[in-house]
């Protein structure tokens, strides 16, 4: 199941890709404000780090050990944090499904995916036309087909995408721009750190 956990934050770390799609024909069919409410058991982007972590610890302890399912992935000098998260077997809130993954900037959820080992879906075209009538998405007419396991449909700066894999499927919301600013804040810090050397350099 870890393993399962740390390739969906791979999948969010990477900020993905606009999968060829127009962001322009796509932002007029979703925006950024149907990301905002699509929930996952309550869980949804905007959320805080600790709203998050109280949904799956009751104590502190609890926490930390939740906090340290990152895979070495914590950047705090930049404000990035992934890690991932099972639901206890006897909370029934989390009925189906298996393992979250989520990535946090400034300790804010920008991302997350969730992983199913249940319904045993036919295709990902029944999983998706289900997802989209329950979540109230674009139709499926818009999304992106990427290939016979996965849908994809672009809202604004966000993804969303539908897969199977293994025995489960999976739903993952991703910011396309959080690489871009993950790096944009990698050089800004070396810079100042380069600075700062220089300036306390001695010959």
């Amino acid at each position: 199941m870890k393993k399962k956990i740390l390739i969906a934050g791979l999948y969010i770390f990477s900020g993905l890709s606009v999968w060829g799609q127009n962001p322009a024909q796509e932002s007029a069919v979703c925006s950024e404000k149907i990301v905002e409410k699509v929930a996952s058991r309550g869980i949804k982007v905007g959320a805080k780090i600790d709203e998050i972590l109280d949904v799956f610890a009751s104590t502190e302890e609890e926490k930390k050990q939740i906090r340290n399912n990152g895979s070495g992935s914590r950047r705090t000098n930049i404000g990035y944090e992934f890690f991932g998260a099972s639901p206890k077997p006897d909370d029934k809130r989390f009925e189906g499904i298996g393992s979250y993954a989520f990535s946090f900037l400034d300790g804010q959820l920008e991302g997350f995916s969730v992983y199913y080992i249940k319904p045993a879906w036919k295709d990902v075209n029944q999983f998706t036309d289900t997802v989209v009538a329950q979540l109230d998405l674009p139709d499926v007419k818009y999304w992106n087909k990427q290939n016979n396991v996965s849908n994809n449909l672009q809202c604004g700066n966000y993804s969303i995408q539908i897969s199977l894999g293994g025995t489960g499927g999976s739903l993952q919301i991703n910011n396309l721009q959080l690489t871009r600013i993950l790096e944009q804040r990698e050089q800004k810090l070396k810079e100042e750190t380069r600075e700062k050397d220089i300036k306390a350099f001695k010959p």
